[in-house]
């Protein structure tokens, strides 16, 4: 039976493999169902509600959605955070407010550039995304 910090360095360990070793929905989810068992078994509801609030398990989801991707031949250096890592993530503009992404996926067609943004009032006059609001919009909706 696994402690709590053993199944989080078990989780960390089989990210940082994803990128040699993909992970599948189907891996990710036994993974998912052993370390909820075993945390229960170890350390009951607090170990359960510990875990899941630490982020292991969504970002072991977001390695299958970075493998699937990196699958279907989306270049692995536009992807962010890169596939093994969860740390990196991008603060992009929304609509309301500026937001981390759990993952991106940046176009290989076109170059960031820093422009001033605003959305009928929502963001104050001058406030800058390096990312570049219409840099996303209009990659997709062309």
């Amino acid at each position: 039976m696994r402690t709590l910090q053993k199944i989080k360095t078990d989780i960390d360990t089989r990210i940082t493999n994803c990128v040699a070793n993909p992970i599948t929905l189907v891996e990710a989810l036994g993974i998912i169902k052993l370390a909820i068992e075993d945390v229960i078994k170890h350390s009951g509801a607090n170990g359960k509600k510990s875990l899941i609030t630490s982020q292991q398990l969504i970002n072991l989801l977001h390695e299958v959605v970075k493998s699937s991707l990196i699958g279907e031949n989306v270049n692995p250096t536009l992807i962010q955070p890169p596939s093994g890592q969860s740390r990196g993530e991008k603060t992009l503009a929304g609509f309301l407010k500026f937001k981390k992404q759990d993952i991106c996926v940046f176009p290989n067609n076109k170059t960031p550039r820093v422009e001033q943004i605003d959305f009928n009032g929502l963001y104050n006059t001058g406030t800058t995304d390096g990312h570049m609001e219409n840099y996303f919009l209009n990659t997709f909706y062309q």
